[in-house]
């Protein structure tokens, strides 16, 4: 599971530097940007197509999230849409993800943040050359903090104590962004997803093999414990009279005075 929803305002229809055309999108607050694209699939409809929004209009988008890297993509984070897109009003704020699959812990040194690898099984998406890295999961990265007020959540140590290597969960998040430049002078684009208190579902695996010998042995113990049923036949009568005094249900308490 990888699926998001989010407002963003709308940028315009670019063809990126790999030579995907892309509807570009801005989901940031005031001065903070959080910049992504979505692919015009045809589940967008008409509403994918370019002119159907003004630039800065506000939309809501449903899909499929994809976050790329150097290695296996161009590192920047793609929505498949999955229904039409939305004009929504400009105080509509919606910025949640939820992600499934295996959970991976990998602490640094700050004690207050716990980093997770969550391998999510998504469908290869050869357009924006997303290609998982086994062909079965896609990793996010997702980071959950401590509050320094004790009163608030501690996602870290609440995750730590949850989570163990290979654990599968459930997930909800919020996307993240930022900007620099690497120590080659390279502009990179970094997205992460912050871990959301009380989001958190952890599933146990249980393999139970089906033994068709004892069903069978079940069965036939069953079907000799049950009595035989053999099908009454009908007595004889002298006349139609007596046949239909013996066929009578009605107890004597329930003829009326």
């Amino acid at each position: 599971m990888n699926n998001i929803t989010i407002t963003a305002r709308y940028t315009g229809h670019v063809t990126t530097d790999k030579g995907i055309y892309v509807l570009t999108v801005d989901a940031g607050k005031g001065d903070k940007r959080l910049p992504f694209c979505v692919v015009p699939s045809w589940a967008a409809e008409e509403t994918g197509k370019e002119g159907c929004f003004e630039k800065g209009q506000k939309i809501l988008i449903n899909g499929l999230a994809y976050p790329t890297d150097r290695k296996h993509g161009d590192g920047m984070f793609y929505v498949v849409p999955t229904n039409k897109f939305q004009a929504v009003p400009d105080d509509i704020e919606i910025n949640q993800l939820t992600i499934a699959g295996r959970a991976f812990i990998n602490d640094g040194k700050n004690p207050k943040v716990a980093n997770l690898g969550i391998y999510c099984p998504v469908r290869k998406q050869d357009y924006i050359n997303v290609s998982p890295p086994n062909q079965f999961s896609l990793p996010f990265r997702v980071e959950a903090w401590d509050n320094d007020d004790p009163r608030r959540a501690q996602n870290a140590t609440y995750i730590r104590n949850k989570i163990q290597n290979n654990t599968l969960v459930s997930l909800g998040c919020m996307l993240k962004y930022r900007n620099y430049v690497n120590n080659e002078g390279v502009s990179i684009d970094q997205y992460r997803f912050a871990y959301r208190s009380n989001q958190l579902t952890t599933f146990t695996e249980k393999k139970q093999e089906v033994d068709k010998e004892t069903i069978l042995d079940t069965v036939k113990e069953y079907m000799k414990e049950r009595p035989t049923q053999t099908k009454q036949q009908p007595a004889g009568y002298d006349s139609p009279h007596q046949q239909a005094i013996s066929r009578s249900t009605v107890e004597d308490d329930d003829i009326p005075f």
